[in-house]
C-alpha cells in the first residue's frame, strides 16, 4: 500500500507540473481548454490523493486526466505517453 501511494504521489506530481508546463500561449482556443482541463486534473488528483481507496475519485481523476490528454495532445510523448496509457488502463479497485 505504501508503494501505491508512493506511485500515486508521484503521478499526481508529474501530471501538475506537466499541466502548468504543457499549455502555449500561441495557440489561445487549445490553451484555454488545456487550462481549464489541468485545473481539472489538478482538482481530481487532490481528491483522489486524500482517498485513494475511492473508487469514484479515482475514475474521477482518470476521466479528468484523460480529458486533459486530449485536449492538449502535443504535450504527451514517448515514455510519457505510454506510461499515462498505463495509467489510465488500470481498473480503479
Amino acid at each position: 500500500m505504501k508503494t501505491q501511494l508512493t506511485i500515486l504521489r508521484t503521478l499526481v506530481t508529474c501530471t501538475v507540473l506537466g499541466i502548468a508546463l504543457s499549455c502555449s500561449k500561441s495557440n489561445p482556443v487549445v490553451a484555454t481548454s488545456c487550462e481549464k482541463n489541468a485545473e481539472k486534473v489538478t482538482n481530481a488528483g487532490t481528491a483522489y490523493a486524500a482517498d485513494p481507496t475511492s473508487k469514484t475519485k479515482c475514475e474521477a481523476y482518470k476521466t479528468a486526466v484523460n480529458d486533459f490528454f486530449k485536449s492538449c495532445p502535443t504535450y504527451y510523448s514517448g515514455a510519457s505517453k505510454d506510461a499515462l496509457n498505463d495509467f489510465l488502463n488500470t481498473p480503479c479497485n
